[in-house]
């Protein structure tokens, strides 16, 4: 039985990591790896946070012009906008503890 803990991406392929502390590392190492993916993923989010916000302004655009009846879809998509902002801001919030924090250790 398996159980998917959603870590696998964390976890380097096999072969990267070294045994040994004299010999020279493959490829890139595990930190450099996870900043990529950080970076990947953080840039894929933020991405589909500011398409979330076109989605809702055309919608409101279309509203407005009549081309769109359904105001409960104008006003979903407005609030889709709104909450992805507001995780986006609580998320920038949460980097600069960490950030301020691991400045504080040095």
């Amino acid at each position: 039985m398996s159980i998917n803990t959603g870590f696998s991406s964390l976890t380097p392929p096999p072969g990267e990591l070294s045994t040994s502390h004299g010999e020279e590392s493959k490829g890139p190492s595990i930190t450099e790896n996870l900043a990529d993916s950080f970076a990947d993923t953080l840039s894929e989010k933020l991405n589909h946070v500011e398409s979330t916000q076109r989605d809702a302004q055309e919608k409101m655009r279309l509203f407005a012009a009549g081309e769109i009846e359904n105001v409960h879809d104008v006003t979903i998509a407005q609030q889709k906008a709104n909450m992805a902002m507001r995780i986006t801001g609580l998320i920038r919030e949460k980097l600069m503890q960490g950030f301020d924090t691991l400045n504080r250790m040095q």
